[in-house]
Formats: C-alpha cells, sequence, structure tokens
C-alpha cells in the first residue's frame, strides 16, 4: 500500500516482458479484501493482514521487505493526562498512560492492522483491554486530520502520518519497539499463487 522507491531509471521487469502496474490501497486489509475487484497478482502489505491472510489460506507469503517496528507509534496531545503517567508497567519503563489515564478514552486507529496490535499490547501493558476504550476505525491520514481538529484522545497509526503527527507537536506514549513489538513483516509481498523460484 505504498509505492515503492525504485533505484533504477528503466524498470527491470521490462526486459522480462512483465506488465506491471501499481495500484494504491489505503491499508493492508484494503489489499486483501479488495483483490478480487483488482485481480492484482502480487501485493506489497503489512504484517497484520499478511498473516491473517496466510493463516486462511487465501494467499501465500512469497518475500518479507522491511522491519517497520519503530513507525508505529500511538500519539496523543501535549497536554494529554496521559503522559503524566510514565512507567506504570516497570517492564515498561518507557510507556505512558496507566489505566486510570487511558480507560473510557477515544482513540482513532485503522482495524486489523500493525496499529491495532499496537493499541491491544499497550491496553494489555496498562492492564486494559480494546473493549475499556472507544476505538474508531479510522486510517492514519484522516486520523490525524481528526485528531488535528480535537476529535479523539489518542491516535495509533504508522509513517507516514506519524510524521505529520509529530511535525503538529503531538506526543508519543507508546511505540511498536516500547511495548516490546517488532514487526519484521512489515513490507511482505503475497500473491494469489505459490511462486517457484530458483
Amino acid at each position: 500500500y505504498q509505492l515503492l522507491s525504485l533505484p533504477w531509471t528503466m524498470p527491470p521487469w521490462l526486459d522480462a516482458g512483465l506488465d506491471i502496474r501499481m495500484l494504491r490501497f489505503g491499508s493492508g486489509d484494503k489489499i486483501v479484501s479488495r483483490q478480487g475487484d483488482y485481480q492484482w497478482k502480487i501485493a506489497g502489505c503489512g504484517a497484520v493482514p499478511t498473516l491473517m491472510a496466510a493463516s486462511k489460506g487465501q494467499f501465500y507469503v512469497v518475500g518479507i521487505g522491511n522491519d517497520e517496528s519503530d513507525l508505529n507509534a500511538i500519539y496523543v496531545r501535549p497536554d494529554s493526562p496521559i503522559l503524566k503517567a510514565k512507567g506504570a508497567n516497570p517492564r515498561y519503563p518507557d510507556v505512558y498512560g496507566n489505566a486510570d489515564t487511558v480507560r473510557g478514552k477515544l482513540i482513532l486507529c485503522p482495524e486489523k492492522t500493525s496499529a491495532h496490535y499496537l493499541l491491544s499490547t499497550w491496553l494489555h501493558i496498562l492492564g486494559l483491554k480494546d473493549e475499556d476504550v472507544k476505538i474508531q476505525n479510522v486510517l492514519p491520514g484522516p486520523a490525524v486530520d481528526m485528531f488535528s481538529k480535537g476529535f479523539g484522545d489518542a491516535v495509533s497509526i504508522w509513517a507516514p502520518a506519524t510524521y505529520t503527527a509529530a511535525q503538529k507537536g503531538y506526543q508519543i506514549a507508546a511505540s511498536s519497539p516500547d511495548c516490546g513489538i517488532r514487526l519484521r513483516l512489515d513490507g511482505c509481498l503475497l500473491s494469489e499463487v505459490e511462486l517457484g523460484f530458483s
């Protein structure tokens, strides 16, 4: 769901006789759920949708792109009471918030994504569950826009929306590394057929 930065001027797939068209999707979940509409043959996708699709036998994982763990974070406003509590769980000393400052908050977050996994992990670290907060299913870009207009108490997002949140002065309450999460499968390549490479 991100455009690839290609280091060459003439794409090598042209020499191989391949016709490749890049399609953009708002999230990995949309890549997986809309495959039938677009009939894509290979896709780059994040960790959570990749694992869900592979576990259901929908697609094959045919490659791993990169680790984007550091690019997933939960942001709050600088005056948020969540920032007043740090290290409530001693096993996670860099995580902000506690059960009292987070319970009942409205959090903007795309469901079934690495950002949602981060949110659920953060809540667990604080002794809470998803049901203890209100989660609004919003993609990262629109989530930051809504948050900027005063909607919600926190956003759980990934890059490039994290860059925008930081530029607006929002503070990180928790990141994937803070919560002990490594997303080494982000940037996976999915295929509807098993590919054989020699």
